[in-house]
């Protein structure tokens, strides 16, 4: 924790004092005239392994060593919850922005803040952790075309998830991406890794900031198509969620070891033994399995299976 709350000092040090902002936010103004590109770090206050690259990258933009053509946001998500080593403290920041009720928690105030600066973008980059291990870093979002285009063009991960266009991750939530979506503008996440300080996923992270804005830049201001870019990129495995486990008894528990992408067959017993069996219903890839820790109550699905799709326009 040490290491973060250095590279947090480092951050906040360096924000800009000439337009106000909400805290931890940084902003490289180009023109009013350039478009907008957001960066986002930390939505999940463990989920850290981003903020080295994002802070260097604010190094890097205050040195004039990057000189972007565009205005660039750079966000911190849950500092309060990153402090305590915490996905959250009292509800899920990726979840809160519906902007339907009062904003009663910490999280749904800190979406009041950040929402101003979301409504400016037109492009926007989500960088997450898995709260497992996982075999691949991964995109997640529901299937368009140019979205589809976006995510190989800029290469951050050889596998997707993807769902049938505007259909909601978790029903009756929002997340940062799909409110940025529903203004028509462009919204990613890609999963770099598993929680925690890495050297390989701050590389991976750092090369995908730069790639964004690059891209950015090429398409909106520069007027280029993707095309060439798709082109020259590598093709991305593409998967769709066949299964989720929500029908499940009290003390289920799901065995150690399950990681994002493990590949099950069906009929493989997923519990941990002496639990309440539960198996498979069909081959797949794990996702996101969930372990509660000690006293707290089980989450609203134990994991997901993924299976391949060879067509996501079909979706």
């Amino acid at each position: 924790m040490q290491k973060l709350g250095l590279l947090l000092r480092e951050f906040r040090d360096r924000l800009s004092t000439d337009v106000p902002l909400p805290p931890d936010c940084d902003l490289f103004f180009c023109s009013e005239e350039a478009p907008t590109v957001c960066l986002g770090s930390m939505i999940h206050g463990n989920e850290f392994g981003s903020l080295p690259a994002l802070v260097e990258l604010q190094r890097q933009l205050r040195e004039g060593r990057i000189q972007p053509q565009v205005n660039i946001f750079l966000l911190l998500g849950n500092g309060a919850a990153a402090l305590q080593n915490q996905r959250f403290l009292e509800e899920d920041l990726n979840r809160v922005f519906t902007f339907d009720r009062t904003a009663a928690s910490l999280e749904r105030r800190r979406a009041e803040e950040l929402r101003p600066i979301l409504d400016q973008v037109d492009t926007f980059l989500d960088i997450h952790q898995t709260q497992t291990p996982t075999e691949s870093a991964f995109y997640t979002f529901p299937w368009t075309n140019e979205l589809g285009e976006w995510a190989r063009a800029l290469g951050a991960a050889p596998l997707g998830l993807t769902r049938a266009s505007g259909a909601s991750f978790s029903p009756g939530t929002c997340c940062l991406d799909e409110y940025v979506r529903a203004r028509g503008k462009v919204g990613l996440t890609v999963e770099i890794g598993f929680r925690g300080f890495d050297e390989l996923q701050e590389e991976r992270a750092f090369r995908a900031m730069c790639r964004f804005i690059e891209l950015s830049e090429a398409l909106l201001v520069r007027g280029e198509s993707l095309d060439s870019y798709v082109q020259a990129a590598a093709s991305i495995g593409w998967y769709q969620t066949s299964y989720i486990e929500t029908q499940f008894a009290a003390g289920s528990e799901l065995r150690p070891g399950l990681t994002n992408w493990l590949e099950v067959k069906k009929g493989e017993v997923l519990s941990r033994p002496g639990s309440p069996v539960l198996k498979a219903p069909e081959s797949g890839r794990i996702l996101f399995p969930k372990y509660a820790q000690p006293g707290q109550p089980l989450p609203p699905e134990l994991y997901r299976l993924a299976t391949p799709i060879a067509d996501p326009e079909q979706l």
